[in-house]
């Protein structure tokens, strides 16, 4: 990977589930790690869901091969959330990753 290519800084999250005094589940995020990152391509689409239109992009982001990384994270950049649907470790040579990601409104936001 060329030095300087990942031009961006964004940070990988971890779901955790709690329970609430009464026992409810209380969902948190939590920081696994900041990294440098490039946005590769990117493409958007409107989404009907419940008789409301939604706006909704997808994103491969480039990421130095990092173990651990899995589709239940997500990934934040700036005021932006991206849900990770898969992780690709690039010719399975643990030097990049590409995350397949969308972004818009969902569970994880």
């Amino acid at each position: 990977m060329e030095s300087g290519a990942l031009d961006r800084r964004g940070t990988i999250q971890q779901e955790t589930v709690s329970r609430g005094a009464s026992g409810q589940p209380i969902s948190s995020w939590s920081d696994v790690a900041t990294v440098w990152f490039l946005m590769l391509n990117q493409s958007g689409r409107e989404v009907v869901a419940q008789r409301e239109v939604l706006a909704e992009m997808t994103h491969v982001l480039k990421i130095r091969y990092r173990p651990g990384v899995t589709a239940k994270m997500r990934f934040v950049y700036g005021s932006r959330t991206f849900d990770i649907l898969s992780v690709r470790d690039m010719n399975e040579g643990h030097v990049e990753m590409l995350l397949d990601c969308k972004e818009g409104r969902s569970q994880g936001s």
